[in-house]
């Protein structure tokens, strides 16, 4: 994990900690009156992964926080939006199923914000979007949160569901295209206030460039581009690449690294358009590095820049 909390222009430093405890679930949606057996319902998002860090010990003192966070365009993974219903790789794309691995990447970032200090108040869920726009009303999007908060107060945290609700929109590079219909049509929704921040993990290097939008809310934004000024609003963190900055020098690299499933797609060296990890060492891996990180330290700082929390 990466000591918290991070600045911007330093040098990180990683330390192994462990175990981490988290508990992660999976939510379909169901046409109200179908068999719950039958097929999901025909909408996007009708997958929701969640994780709860601490389960056994989660923090009913003060109010909940929930990350809703928004994972990158699939298309340039190698998922297919017509294997979507079925969740499989059915035409030789990516099998879907492997989208869960996030919620794992997540639990595990956010139960090491809690060993760092953080208060183990916090969830994610995690919709299964396709390449083309979700279609559930956005509208529903706030019953969805509460009926898997219902559940979680049924059978995993008894009494979540009796503590004041916070939403964090979250979201990684093109992942933005989502986020930003969310917070949009949210705006003129009567649950929008209880969404307090947004977190924007590197949507400035997106291709094309598609900059998280917080519609108002405070925003935490960790860049490797030039960020703007910080202010009342939005704090940014600029997070180099070497061999402008040893920023990384000390991440874990090649047989520390656990297979990234799913991977992220490279992003190629300038030299080489065609070149990935394994064939130039020069590839441009800190987005990669951003997402497997700084979710921890955007965890940790939950509300801490925030002046109307």
């Amino acid at each position: 994990m990466a000591n918290v909390p991070v600045q911007s222009d330093t040098d990180l430093s990683f330390n192994q900690i462990g175990p981490l405890t988290y508990q992660a679930l999976l939510y379909e949606l169901h046409d109200s009156g179908s068999d719950p057996s039958g097929p999901a319902s025909n909408v996007v998002p009708n997958w929701f992964g969640v994780a709860i860090p601490n389960p056994n010990n989660f923090n009913l003192s003060s109010d909940v926080y929930v990350i809703l966070y928004f994972h990158p365009t699939p298309l340039q993974a190698g998922y297919n939006d017509g294997d979507y219903p079925a969740k499989d790789g059915a035409s030789g794309g990516t099998d879907w199923k492997e989208l869960y691995a996030y919620v794992d990447r997540l639990g595990g970032q956010m139960a090491g914000a809690i060993q760092a200090g953080a208060p183990a108040n916090r969830l994610v869920i995690f919709p299964f979007l396709t390449e083309a726009q979700y279609t559930l009303p956005t509208s529903e999007w706030f019953n969805i949160i509460h009926d898997i908060l219902q559940d979680i107060n049924n059978n995993v945290v008894n009494g979540i569901c009796t503590r004041p609700k916070k939403i964090i929109a979250a979201t990684i590079s093109d992942g933005s295209v989502y986020l930003n219909k969310f917070l949009t049509d949210a705006s003129g929704d009567p649950n929008n206030s209880a969404i307090i921040e947004v977190w924007d993990f590197d949507s400035d290097v997106s291709s094309p460039q598609v900059l998280a939008t917080p519609q108002g809310q405070f925003l935490r934004a960790y860049w490797q581009g030039g960020v703007p000024q910080n202010t009342a609003s939005a704090t940014y963190i600029h997070l180099p690449g070497m061999p402008t900055a040893h920023t990384w020098d000390s991440f874990p690299r090649g047989a520390q690294l656990p297979n990234e499933v799913p991977p992220l797609p490279p992003l190629p060296s300038n030299s080489n358009p065609k070149s990935t990890p394994d064939t130039d060492p020069s590839v441009n891996l800190f987005h990669h590095y951003i997402r497997d990180t700084m979710f921890l330290d955007a965890v940790f700082n939950v509300e801490t820049d925030n002046p109307n929390p």
